[in-house]
Formats: C-alpha cells, structure tokens, sequence
C-alpha cells in the first residue's frame, strides 16, 4: 500500500427492487436519530452529503426528509438546514408506530379516521383515472388474497389499498401511506384476526375493484368509506 494512499468511504447499500429508495433511507436516518447517533437540536448532513454517502440523487433523500420532517422528527430551518427537532422522540416514535413501539388500539382509531380522509378521496379518483394496466394489477391483487384468504391477507391487503392510492395521483397521499406502512400492517393484525374478517375484507375489495373498474367514482368512495367504517368496528375493546 503507498503511504498516504486515501480510501473512499463504502457507500451504503439500498435494495432498489424492493421498497421506494426514500423509505428505506428515512428508516436508516430515523433509526440514527432513535439510537442517539444524532440528538436533538443537531445538524444533519447536506443533501448533497447524503445523496454521495447512499449513491443516490438528491430526489430520494429530499423525499425521507420530507417524511421524517411531516412526523415532526426533523425540522428544516431556513438558511441554516435540517435539525433533529428539539422534542419528547419517544412520544412521537410511540404514535407513529414504525419506531419499534407496537401502537395503542385508540391510536388505530386514529389511524383509521385519518385514512378517511385519505383513502375515500383516492378511490374516487382512482376511479376517474384507472386504465386497463391498473385494474389489471388490482385483479391479480385481488387474486392472492382470495387465494391466501385461509392464512392471512395482511400484505395482499396494503398492496391493494396501497395501488389505490397511487392511482389516485396525489403524491402527497401516496408519501404519507407510504410512510406509515408499519402502522398499517399493525392495524390489519388487529383487524384480521379471523377467516370470517378476512373474507369480509375480500368482499369489500371487489365492490371496489367492480366499482374501480367502472369508472364509478362516487361507488368507489362509498364502499371504500364502508370498508373503513367496519374495519374500525372490528378492532378490539382494548
């Protein structure tokens, strides 16, 4: 080895087939800041720093931190740049969820009033805007789960409200579903418990796929609302 020779840092490692690139860096700088690496009220590095030290562009890194600041775990300052916020992480981590903290069932209800909001405004527009290809994919994800109905549905389940989301166009919905993923798959632990639930769910989903694949937007909103509705119902009591 020549003396003075210089090593390049290894750049980290991120599965570009699996989930978007910006999630898996926001769970990598959400587990930095649990873990102590970087405390409240400290700077972290540039965007540039951290698109260099995963190889990625700016977009991804831009996109986590938008995730982490909606959560209110950093905080971008104008001029000076992005900060662990100054606050009670513990108490955040254990509302959001994926932070290794199982949600409370009150939390779910929560959950399930926000994705309201979110989900019966994008079946109507997935409604408005499927094409052929996207009820394709909607019909094979309807498929597995009729086909996993007796083991368990939970991921065939995100997929499908997931792909709705997409479909509806709205970026931000799609950032914030996708952000509290974790979450998610904890609410469908409590709610599908039993065969009958599952298969209650599956019901469910083809009204709306039927009412997707009919460009029936105000069909897609009122079965998704219900889907919802009853969904919550069947969380336990405590």
């Amino acid at each position: 080895m020549n003396q003075g020779q210089i090593f390049e840092a290894p750049k980290l490692l991120l599965d570009r087939d699996s989930e978007p690139l910006f999630k898996q860096i926001a769970k990598i700088w959400r587990q930095k800041i649990l873990s102590g690496e970087y405390k409240s009220g400290e700077p972290l590095p540039s965007e540039r720093d951290m698109a260099e030290e995963f190889n990625v562009s700016r977009v991804p890194i831009r996109e986590a931190m938008k995730a982490l600041e909606y959560i209110g775990v950093i905080k971008h300052v104008r001029g000076k740049g992005v900060f662990v916020q100054n606050i009670d992480l513990g108490e955040t981590f254990s509302i959001i969820g994926p932070f290794g903290v199982e949600p409370s069932i009150e939390v779910l209800r929560q959950l399930f009033d926000f994705r309201s909001l979110v989900e019966v405004n994008a079946a109507a527009e997935a409604a408005k805007h499927a094409t052929p290809e996207d009820v394709e994919v909607l019909e094979g994800l309807l498929e597995k789960t009729r086909h996993n109905v007796d083991r368990g549905i939970e991921e065939d389940s995100y997929d499908f409200h997931m792909k709705i989301v997409e479909m509806s166009k709205n970026q931000i919905a799609v950032l914030v579903t996708s952000f509290y993923s974790e979450i998610l798959r904890s609410s469908r632990r409590a709610t599908l418990t039993t065969q009958e639930r599952r298969q209650e769910a599956l019901l469910y989903h083809e009204q709306i796929l039927q009412a997707i694949r009919d460009h029936d937007s105000r069909a897609a909103a009122f079965y998704m609302e219900r889907h919802l509705k009853v969904a919550k119902e069947r969380l336990p009591t405590q």
